[in-house]
């Protein structure tokens, strides 16, 4: 059977999802203490959200702090998958990996879709978008989510 160009963003994901669920699976965050302080942020608004609907009175995750969102980074995008995944159970770490995935797959797939635009030629785009997203640069920032999710919004807006 032959493998269709089109399933080449699902080669992407596979790749990604293995290649980081040694992180879950050992029951750790994948970074250093920028995760941790983006997870426990992510948790403050997911809790946020519980009282606003009545699920409960959960308090704040940087005591005496009202209002920490002011002093840190806001990541709506990232802070919106993570409450998706906590809300459908998922524990911290998978919710952290699956933030991590997704941002690895957008930044490979609009790697990809530049790359087939430019050259037509869609098996150097997947090997591009695979080699882009798994670079040093890429995994030296696994940390900072941000500067993983940036260049999806330079790539998307060329790509359209």
């Amino acid at each position: 059977m032959k493998f269709k160009f089109y399933n080449y963003p699902i080669v992407i994901y596979l790749f990604f999802c293995l290649y980081f669920l040694p992180f879950p699976l050992s029951g750790s965050f994948a970074g250093n203490s920028d995760v941790i302080v983006h997870t426990s942020l992510f948790k403050e608004y997911f809790f946020n959200i519980k009282e606003f609907l009545g699920l409960g009175n959960y308090g704040n995750s940087f005591t005496p702090l009202k209002g920490s969102a002011l002093f840190l980074e806001n990541s709506y995008g990232h802070t919106l998958l993570f409450i998706i995944s906590k809300f459908l159970g998922a524990i911290d770490y998978f919710a952290t990996y699956i933030i991590l995935v997704v941002m690895c797959v957008l930044n490979g797939h609009s790697i990809y879709k530049i790359i087939e635009h430019l050259t037509k030629h869609t098996r150097a785009a997947l090997i591009f978008g695979l080699f882009f997203s798994s670079s040093c640069y890429m995994l030296s920032n696994i940390e900072l989510l941000n500067d993983l999710g940036f260049s999806n919004i330079v790539f998307h807006v060329f790509c359209t």
